[in-house]
């Protein structure tokens, strides 16, 4: 959490779009890593040619899994949410399934398979496809815990939650968290069309009274400038934010 204040930089925009790109290489090696699994069951192919590349190909995705790592986290920074980070490796994850997924689908094309073959593909392609889609998908516009009392319709950015909500039991919150309101002041819309991500500079003020920011990676749809949250902090840490969560009543401002 920053005492001062963040701002979203055109270098930060341009890591971001390169943290994409990286995305698009994971779901590439996904394809090719599944391709080669499919080819050593295959007895035409000549089974070490097989495994160099097989070991190329899970390099390959090592290596852009962890350069997609590196590049958000200089999008975004020291001071981040740590939710940030976990929904880009979800994104990672996922866009290796799909690749694998589009793989086993159309890999009865490749081998000239007959019905069964492509029945068995097709099936374990969607199901895979499937479950990799969920792990891109957004969170719902929900507080991060059921509070006994409703958010503020207009909170103010540091505005505490009712007592008792951070850490009473059957919430979602984990003892030693705490939750206070935040606003996000700067919102970078990404860009849609290349699936570059959305991120934003919250502002909050943490348990000391002081007017903090931190940069998180958009989770929710709409989020923009003016939009009201709750932050999750770590009260045994108070510099560390754990995440950002849009109100259900939340409007862009």
């Amino acid at each position: 959490m920053s005492l001062e204040p963040l701002r979203i930089e055109t270098g930060r925009k341009f890591a971001a779009a390169l943290a994409t790109m990286t995305v698009w290489l994971v779901l590439l090696s996904g394809f090719l890593v599944a391709a080669y699994i499919i080819l050593l069951f295959h007895p035409s192919d000549p089974l070490p040619a097989t495994l160099v590349f097989l070991a190329i190909s899970a390099i390959a995705a090592l290596a852009s899994g962890l350069a997609g790592q590196a590049l958000i986290r200089l999008t975004l920074g020291r001071h981040r949410t740590g939710g940030s980070l976990t929904r880009f490796s979800r994104c990672q994850l996922g866009a290796f399934g799909v690749g694998a997924a589009l793989c086993i689908g159309f890999s009865p094309a490749f081998f000239g398979s007959g019905p069964t073959g492509w029945v068995i593909g097709v099936v374990l392609g969607l199901a895979l496809g499937g479950l990799s889609l969920l792990l891109f998908r957004t969170n719902a516009h929900h507080p991060l815990a059921h509070s006994p009392r409703p958010l503020p319709r207009t909170p103010r950015p540091g505005t505490a939650l009712p007592s008792g909500t951070a850490l009473t039991s059957g919430t979602a919150l984990a003892s030693g968290t705490a939750l206070t309101a935040g606003t996000v002041v700067e919102h970078w819309w990404g860009i849609p069309r290349l699936s570059v991500p959305e991120f934003s500079v919250v502002e909050y003020t943490d348990p000391h009274g002081r007017t903090r920011r931190v940069r998180h990676l958009s989770q929710q749809s709409p989020t923009g400038p003016g939009a009201i949250g709750q932050v999750q902090i770590d009260l045994r840490n108070p510099e560390r934010v754990l995440r950002f969560s849009v109100a259900p009543r939340s409007r862009n401002l």
